[in-house]
């Protein structure tokens, strides 16, 4: 992951040139991010829900993280060497760009967190037919936590620390935590697949429901890992060209929102996929098995408007099979 660059003195044309280049990218992705925002507004419009609501907040804290990075394109390009040194002229310019990397990082953390606990939410479909104790959510949600204010201190979103000391521990802190992110996705939604294959019998008839399912769920893993590896070279294979490193860096963020556009695909098939195949038309909201919705953010999965069980309370209720996380999405 990308730190705060030091970049070399380079002729003013080829940063200007890279500068284009960089700024239309995160442009780019800028875009992409808002249309997710569409996409996920008009849905729950639609679809009223705590779930669609915290789809919404996360997508647009995602897309909030872009403005930082597009105010800091060309001053991060103009800055010359040792800019980070207190003694430089141009130590201030180099503060300001350090402070909008630092509101990047705190958004793009948050929005990772956020997605995270989506991700979980996501996963609870598979409750039908792959069984799991609640505590299992508890211990998931207590670890990303964790894992999150780790990270979250060490590359200096709650604390500052003097740039020179702590510049490999930021890039690897940002790192980890992206790479958390990855597992838990990609763990959770080949699970999924692995699952879904085994229940086939139960979604059949439903061929372009799996299609949709599965091909959103592999192109978020495919776009995922391309992007990550094109940040990990901008790195390592360029770690003294700050044009090129900065320009590989911004390009492989720019795509990551498509990983977002998958994730919303498979989440707003996940209910026709898992409809009973045998349900009448007048019965569209049958569901077979239902989905189990105790636990750890269950009213994330629910209905605002579903009533408490009398003998619990919101994380423990089992509501009904049309208003589990899978008929709200």
């Amino acid at each position: 992951m990308p730190t705060t660059p030091t970049p070399t003195n380079t002729d003013t044309s080829q940063i200007d040139e890279f500068g284009t280049l960089t700024s239309t990218f995160t442009v780019v992705g800028f875009t992409l991010a808002l249309l997710n925002i569409l996409f996920a507004v008009q849905h729950a419009w639609n679809r009223r829900t705590v779930y669609n609501y915290f789809l919404v907040l996360c997508l647009t804290t995602y897309a909030s993280s872009f403005v930082p990075l597009m105010l800091s394109t060309m001053p991060t390009l103009q800055l010359p060497d040792g800019a980070d040194s207190p003694e430089s002229a141009a130590y201030e310019q180099w503060q300001e760009v350090d402070n909008l990397l630092k509101i990047w990082k705190a958004l793009y953390g948050f929005a990772v967190l956020q997605y995270i606990f989506l991700v979980q939410v996501r996963f609870r479909v598979v409750k039908s037919v792959f069984k799991y104790h609640v505590l299992w959510d508890w211990a998931f949600a207590v670890i990303t936590l964790v894992f999150y204010v780790v990270c979250s201190l060490t590359y200096g979103i709650f604390t500052t620390f003097p740039h020179t000391t702590v510049s490999l521990g930021q890039a690897l802190a940002t790192a980890a935590w992206t790479l958390y992110a990855l597992v838990v996705d990609h763990f959770l939604s080949f699970t999924f697949i692995r699952e879904l294959y085994y229940m086939r019998k139960r979604v059949g008839g439903r061929r372009a429901g799996w299609r949709r399912v599965v091909t959103a769920l592999v192109a978020v893993c495919v776009v995922s890992w391309i992007c990550l590896l094109l940040l990990v070279m901008a790195n390592l294979a360029f770690p003294n060209d700050n044009l090129m490193r900065t320009f590989l860096f911004r390009l492989g963020y720019s795509f990551t929102p498509l990983e977002f556009s998958g994730a919303l695909v498979f989440i707003y098939n996940a209910k026709r996929l898992m409809a009973n195949p045998n349900a009448s038309r007048k019965d569209p909201d049958r569901f077979e098995p239902p989905v189990q919705t105790t636990g750890f953010l269950s009213t994330f999965a629910t209905s605002p408007t579903t009533p408490a069980d009398s003998k619990g309370d919101l994380l423990s209720r089992k509501p009904p099979p049309t208003e589990n996380f899978v008929a709200d999405a």
